[in-house]
């Protein structure tokens, strides 16, 4: 049994769906399967029963808390002492927004882990801790996304002004509109707001319903509009199901330059990317980098804050150009 197993046991116990899981912390269901069956093994007791969803056992229940405890001092001991001595080893939790991320993340680790091998990191998705007091529970070291609620030691760093884009297909807007889709086309592609969307179009979200909330708070036309979910965070489905004409998408413009870069032409050949307004005006979204200053934080934290730092200067450059 190794401290892992017990991380990895709690991250299941948030989600109590493997799938889930595996796809928040970029992993297989088979990794997690095995940490629950060492740990199982190394106790003799069972910790889930499956009939068909996973319910934690009496004894998974006891461990569970047990595991808590002993995290907890661990970090606290690691936190107080242990990075100090080797400013080279150590672990960061990042929270970010899963599906912007894969147009920046994968640079930004890249780069990091050259410089600092035996350092792990831990990505959680930004929705999945909205509920909760992530840096005062101390669930993440640093946050990409929108701003996390204030408190006295947050500090708050402007990376990015996102412009949001409407997503349809062509199929959807010629079954709606019929005869006047090509002039709906002609001024959609200057921009448009979703009120001016029949109301028959279904708006998609992607994984749990967290960030519904928030869209339909900024933008009351989506209140009244028919919903499709999408369980996981995933928008690769969403992307599908708007290519085959079955609903609209707002995503943002580092999502669109995703799928641009990502796939052929032909992919998205049918869809259209409508720059999206909010009561005549661009609708924007800022990305955000946060931390919690008045915690204590090794070199590599702060060097791995200036790659972030560099890489969306980059990123601006490339959005922005004159």
């Amino acid at each position: 049994m190794t401290l892992l197993n017990l991380h990895m046991f709690m991250e299941i116990v948030k989600d109590m769906n493997l799938c889930q899981t595996a796809q928040r912390l970029f992993t297989t269901q088979q990794g997690l399967s095995g940490h629950i069956k060492r740990l199982e093994s190394h106790f003799g007791v069972a910790l889930f029963t499956r009939n068909p969803h996973l319910v934690l056992t009496e004894e998974g229940k006891i461990l569970l808390q047990e595991a808590k405890s002993i995290l907890e001092t661990e970090q606290k001991l690691f936190r107080q002492f242990g990075t100090r001595n080797n400013e080279n080893f150590g672990n960061l939790r990042i929270s970010c927004g899963m599906a912007r991320s894969r147009y920046y993340m994968p640079k930004i680790i890249s780069e990091f882990t050259t410089l600092y091998p035996s350092v792990s990191i831990n990505l959680f998705d930004e929705n999945s801790l909205r509920e909760h007091d992530a840096f005062g529970e101390d669930k993440i070291d640093i946050a990409l996304g929108r701003p996390f609620k204030s408190f006295s030691g947050l500090k708050t760093l402007s990376l990015l002004e996102l412009h949001s884009y409407i997503m349809l297909s062509d199929t959807i807007i010629k079954k709606t509109l019929g005869d006047k889709a090509d002039d709906f086309i002609n001024k959609a592609s200057k921009g448009i707001e979703v009120g001016e969307i029949p109301l028959s179009v279904p708006m998609a979200y992607a994984g749990n319903n967290r960030r519904e909330p928030w869209l339909c708070e900024v933008i009351p036309e989506l209140k009244d509009r028919p919903r499709v979910y999408v369980e996981q965070e995933n928008y690769d489905i969403l992307i599908g199901l708007c290519r085959e004409g079955k609903v609209m998408i707002i995503l943002s413009e580092m999502y669109k330059h995703y799928i641009e870069s990502s796939f052929s032409p032909r992919y998205y050949e049918n869809t259209y990317f409508f720059p999206h307004f909010l009561n005549g005006k661009r609708f924007v979204v800022h990305e955000v980098l946060s931390y919690n200053s008045n915690k204590y934080h090794p070199k590599y934290f702060y060097d791995f804050l200036d790659i972030i730092i560099k890489t969306f200067d980059t990123l601006q450059k490339e959005f922005h150009k004159p």
